[in-house]
């Protein structure tokens, strides 16, 4: 398998100008996905409570209107 991904890494070391291991570049993609997968996940909680009422069930006790 080193012969595949010696390549690769070399390729994207001349590419970005990093000097990392394959490893490197995957933890960077998974740490990507992670952070956009966890953006989504509370992007669509948000939603969800938004569209189901709890936010109008809760008062604000500093609204001067109340």
């Amino acid at each position: 398998m080193k012969e595949f991904f010696a390549p690769v890494s070399d390729w994207l070391n001349a590419l970005f100008g990093y000097n990392l291991s394959i490893h490197g570049y995957i933890a960077i993609v998974l740490g990507l996905i992670g952070v956009f997968g966890l953006y989504i996940a509370l992007m669509v909680l948000i939603r969800k409570s938004h569209s189901s009422g709890h936010d109008d069930a809760v008062q604000d006790y500093r609204d001067p209107r109340k």
